[in-house]
């Protein structure tokens, strides 16, 4: 299983940050022309909090993964016995072992499914816009005094991880994202990993 998040991560990242930047390290605070409406930071701080709260989301499947993943085992050995003892017993074992070899079948495919979400979370974890110090940038620009209220307001709450992230949140927070760039082909760079992360994610569920 593929998975297409550092290219999403990468494109957010320059998206953004033409935006307005969210790893703002200087002391002094910015010009306000230079920043975009409260909404559009509003829209941005949607997406960061939906990226922030994607381990969450696939800690969880990585634990029902693995759950999965040693109850089809489980099942496995038990089939094995199963047989074992039919044939101890001198009894038709054609049913067990086809009961076998079933179940043989559904570990390894839950091994395999459990494998490929910890690549995915491996992949997801490493991603750069989900450490702390990304917040950083959102604080100072929450303190700087002659920008809007609602703009600084909309900077403060950024810090914040979402709960719950699905494919259908995270789609819908980066459908919104597109709708803040009229360039078409940045539209539809985004519209394409947007439909590619939405596959990936999605089969985390």
């Amino acid at each position: 299983m593929s998975i297409t998040f550092h290219n999403l991560w990468l494109l957010l990242t320059v998206l953004c940050t033409a935006r307005i930047r969210a790893d703002f390290i200087g002391e002094e605070c910015p010009d306000k022309g230079s920043y975009p409406s409260a909404d559009v930071v509003r829209i941005l701080c949607h997406v960061a909090g939906q990226l922030r709260g994607l381990p969450d989301t696939v800690s969880s499947a990585v634990e029902t993964a693995a759950a999965a993943s040693s109850k089809a085992f489980e099942a496995k050995v038990q089939a094995e016995e199963a047989v074992e003892l039919a044939e101890s017993r001198g009894l038709n074992v054609t049913k067990a072992k086809e009961a076998a070899v079933r179940a043989t079948l559904a570990a390894e495919a839950a091994a395999t499914a459990a494998s490929n979400v910890e690549i995915n979370a491996a992949n997801i974890a490493a991603v750069p816009w989900l450490e702390r110090r990304q917040n950083v940038g959102w604080q100072k620009l929450a303190k700087c005094i002659d920008l809007d209220m609602d703009m600084r307001e909309a900077a403060r709450v950024c810090r914040r991880a979402a709960d719950n992230v699905t494919a259908q949140s995270l789609t819908a927070a980066l459908k919104d994202l597109e709708k803040v760039y009229t360039d078409v082909s940045t539209r539809e760079a985004l519209r394409k990993e947007t439909v590619e992360f939405h596959k990936e994610l999605a089969s985390l569920e």
